[in-house]
């Protein structure tokens, strides 16, 4: 087995490894975020003109942001330190890698803020959407507020989905032209569909930012070797973003934030 085959099966071995356990850190935080967001919900009557804005202005979101870098950042840091010192067996360098370093605490921070910030972000876009879609369907605010909180954490997207989803089986009729289910089989559907949604979701999350950590960190080691990078897919099971870039060479400032080239 070549160098370069050994490194690729590493780093994917690596990166496998820690999207789980960044994956369950996603998970606990977006709960926490539901938690949240229902509390703003529940603080007072809201009219439904002032609906969206108002849950918005309602929830604790500093708190949101806060909870979602405590949670993720120690895997993301413990994803770097196993990364870089995968990088300095490949670069050859006889040194442990400082988990603690400076530079390693930095990109940590820097990765996990950057991300939460942005699903954060999203979130508030999926919330005004699913309230202004309840409002426009003459949903009461209980009703509306109910709905939403197992909808946290999915994107505008994915809860237009989900509304669609919800509507098509509430029109699903039988051979008899009666509707073919009921409301409780229509809220087991409707949340089966949503979780679902949710394993997607975190796994988009964790992978990426997996990845981001992972080649990140690979890149700290490299520069202390004073070596190039070169860009590895997974052969035939790269995309038709990477595939075209298999065996690129780049300097380490080149190389920066090159990786994910897209969300995973």
């Amino acid at each position: 087995m070549s160098k370069r085959t050994r490194y690729n099966a590493l780093m994917i071995s690596l990166a496998k490894k820690h999207e789980v356990k960044i994956r369950t850190k996603v998970r606990q935080w977006l709960e926490f975020s539901s938690k949240e967001i229902g509390k703003g919900i529940n603080k007072q009557m809201i009219r439904k003109d002032q609906a969206g804005s108002i849950v918005i202005e309602l929830t604790d979101w500093t708190a949101v942001e806060s909870n979602g870098v405590i949670t993720i950042k120690p895997a993301i840091l413990t994803a770097i330190a196993e990364s870089g010192q995968a990088g300095y067996k490949v670069a050859e360098i006889t040194a442990s890698f400082d988990m603690l370093h400076p530079a390693a605490v930095e990109l940590a921070q820097t990765i996990t803020a950057t991300m939460v910030r942005e699903v954060t972000e999203e979130t508030k876009e999926a919330i005004r959407w699913a309230i202004r879609d309840g409002v426009n369907k003459g949903k009461s605010i209980p009703q509306i507020g109910k709905r939403i909180k197992p909808l946290v954490g999915l994107t505008q997207k994915q809860v237009a989905s989900v509304a669609n989803y919800e509507e098509r089986i509430l029109s699903e009729v039988n051979v008899q032209g009666k509707l073919r289910f009921n409301q409780k089989q229509i809220d087991r559907k409707v949340a089966r569909y949503e979780n679902k949604l949710h394993r997607k979701r975190e796994q988009t999350i964790a992978g990426t930012e997996t990845n981001r950590a992972v080649s990140e960190a690979s890149l700290m080691a490299y520069e202390e070797a004073e070596v190039n990078a070169e860009w590895i897919t997974r052969g035939a099971l790269a995309c038709d973003i990477c595939a075209p870039r298999e065996g690129d060479i780049y300097t380490i400032a080149e190389a920066r934030g090159q990786i994910p080239a897209h969300p995973n």
